[in-house]
């Protein structure tokens, strides 16, 4: 809900935007999410990845589990968005533009 009035918001600017839930852990969800990009805009220009989540509490309390889950989003996610994206910009005549952002750890 929160990405589609993020569209709205984006389209009363003057924009563009399109809506795609991915869970950046899951190497298949970020490829479906660049190609949803290529299909509506026929290119990446910019790649930004942007995650961080936390577990919070004393580290021995929390489950590894949840430790497990922080490296995932956070790193993992960050390397899946990266490979996808600089495997489109080298196909794309003019490059691209990769931001990695990390945050929480």
């Amino acid at each position: 809900q929160e990405l589609d009035e993020m569209v709205v918001r984006v389209a009363a600017a003057g924009g563009t935007a399109i809506a795609v839930p991915v869970d950046v852990s899951d190497v298949a969800a970020v490829d479906r999410l660049a190609a949803a990009a290529v299909a509506r805009f026929g290119r990446i220009d910019v790649w930004i990845n942007n995650v961080g989540i936390g577990a919070i509490g004393p580290f021995w309390e929390v489950p590894v589990a949840d430790h497990a889950r922080v490296i995932d989003v956070n790193v993992t996610g960050m390397m899946h968005g990266a490979h996808v994206a600089l495997r489109q910009f080298r196909a794309q005549p003019e490059g691209g533009v990769l931001i990695n952002l990390g945050s929480v750890e």
